[in-house]
C-alpha cells in the first residue's frame, strides 16, 4: 500500500535511534576459564547437520550438537 503525500516514512529499523551502549556482562577474567568438555569461554560445541533424514517426509534434517540430537520432518 503506498504512502500519502507528505507521510512520514513507517519504515522499520533495528537499530537503535538512541545509540546507546551497553556494558560488557563479562570481564577479561570471566573468559579465561575452559568448559568441562575444554572449550574455551567463546569457543561453540561442534555441530553436525545432515538434510534428508526421512525419506517419508517432503523435508527432514537431523541434527548433532554436543549430546543432543535431533530429527525433524515436514
Amino acid at each position: 500500500m503506498a504512502a500519502k503525500p507528505g507521510a512520514a516514512s513507517t519504515t522499520y529499523s533495528p537499530i537503535d535511534p538512541t545509540n546507546k551502549t551497553r556494558p560488557s556482562i563479562f570481564t577479561g577474567s570471566d573468559v579465561d576459564w575452559l568448559r568441562p568438555d575444554s572449550r574455551a569461554f567463546q569457543q561453540c560445541r561442534p555441530a553436525f547437520f545432515r538434510t534428508g533424514a526421512v525419506n517419508s517426509a517432503a523435508g527432514s534434517a537431523y541434527a548433532e550438537f554436543g549430546n543432543t540430537k535431533v530429527i525433524v520432518s515436514v
